[in-house]
């Protein structure tokens, strides 16, 4: 039989105790802003607090309703379930408003033209915040971070080559040059992790074979690599009609590239 406890004088101002958490709650999320507005790493504070509050609200609300002592009306009182939603809401647009600020601070960095100086100051942005992140996020959500800004670095680079209109062995050799200075933005992840929290990482990286490779290579790296699983066949081609002259052994590969049927890379 549970026990009576509608004669304890605090029993009438239950209802008005058990919004509290609410109202600290809202309190938060309207406050962390301003409070962290003067720091760099606002967001990512703003974020970490809002994640882990809404990680312990979840344990709580489990550990709460599998509560024996309590009667449902008591139990019903705390109503810290819903406010689980707009919390994590309120974490991930911190989060993405820093990486908003982000792209825009490297497409900034790296400007129209690709340069050796714009390509040294993202890096060294690049690791900045790498490092101002590590002390603040999990592991996880610190590589998917970097890896967002890596992958805006390594699509600039590949948007750019695309959008050129020739592209001589000088230049091919420049841009290869400056895909190897972004590969040292590797060393910040796991061994061979980068991929996966980058997706256009390996394919700047055969960006810069084709940008080194004649046609022969080119043909391999198609057919006996796995070029294809990075760009399309019209990719290739305009890769090729952009590195080559229009010629019979340029007109065949890319013929071979549109007619044969896609490389079986699996076997590979």
């Amino acid at each position: 039989m549970q026990p009576d406890h509608q004669s304890i004088p605090v029993s009438p101002a239950a209802g008005g105790l058990s919004n509290i958490p609410t109202l600290i709650l809202a309190m938060f999320r309207a406050v962390s802003p301003c409070y962290y507005a003067d720091n760099p790493k606002g967001n990512m504070f703003s974020y970490n607090d809002a994640m882990w509050l809404v990680d312990r609200l979840k344990t709580f609300s489990t550990e709460w309703h599998s509560r024996k002592d309590l009667t449902p009306r008591a139990l019903n009182l705390v109503k810290v379930d819903s406010e689980i939603g707009p919390l994590e809401s309120f974490g991930k647009r911190a989060y993405k408003n820093e990486m908003d600020t982000q792209r825009t601070i490297l497409h900034d960095l790296l400007g129209g033209m690709l340069s050796e100086n714009a390509i040294q100051s993202v890096i060294s942005h690049i690791n900045q915040q790498s490092a101002s992140w590590k002390e603040i996020l999990p592991y996880s959500t610190w590589a998917s971070a970097v890896g967002t800004l890596v992958n805006t670095v390594a699509t600039k680079i590949i948007n750019d080559v695309f959008e050129l209109t020739d592209l001589g062995v000088d230049e091919a050799e420049r841009i290869a040059s400056l895909i190897q200075q972004v590969n040292r933005l590797d060393s910040l992840f796991k061994t061979n992790e980068i991929g996966t929290y980058a997706d256009k990482w390996l394919k700047m990286q055969f960006l810069s074979e084709v940008l080194q490779s004649n046609l022969k290579d080119i043909r391999f790296l198609w057919f006996e690599s796995h070029l294809s699983l990075y760009f399309s066949k019209d990719e290739v081609r305009d890769l090729i009609e952009l590195s080559f002259e229009n010629n019979p052994n340029s007109r065949s590969l890319i013929k071979d590239i549109k007619e044969k049927p896609l490389p079986d890379v699996g076997g590979i």
